[in-house]
């Protein structure tokens, strides 16, 4: 776990839960993009372009997504790796399961399902891991 990654994340605790309030995430991929960008998206301007998460790409392995994020650099130095597991029902994924807690006559997340979401990127970003181009060399 990255601490100065939790800080924020408590910092902009409303911020996120009240993006997860407008529209359900599609998916993990959108929870992960949803907290890169609440997290983070104003810090790739601040000129310290190589500390913080910008792009990331998702490889799906079967029952696992990989996320491999990178700063704003041009050629970064530094990665973060994050490794989500999920099932294929709604008893053993998490995702399947906050998302058909939906009525079917609200279309908005309730304020259960939003603090789901807001759960699962918590959990994303503590099994964040960093990785220093250094140490691929």
């Amino acid at each position: 776990m990255i601490d100065r990654f939790v800080k924020e994340f408590y910092n902009k605790r409303q911020l996120l839960l009240d993006k997860f309030g407008e529209d359900h995430p599609e998916n993990y991929e959108a929870i992960f993009e949803t907290l890169i960008k609440v997290l983070f998206g104003d810090k790739s301007d601040d000129g310290c372009y190589d500390e913080w998460p910008y792009n990331f790409q998702v490889l799906n392995y079967g029952d696992n997504l990989l996320f491999i994020a990178t700063s704003k650099n041009i050629n970064p130095n530094r990665y973060w790796v994050c490794s989500v597991d999920y099932g294929t029902c709604t008893v053993c994924d998490s995702f399947k399961s906050v998302r058909c807690k939906t009525p079917s006559t609200n279309k908005e997340p309730t304020e259960e399902q939003g603090n789901g979401y807001l759960t699962m990127a918590l959990h994303m970003l503590q099994n964040l891991v960093e990785i220093k181009k250094e140490s691929l060399l």
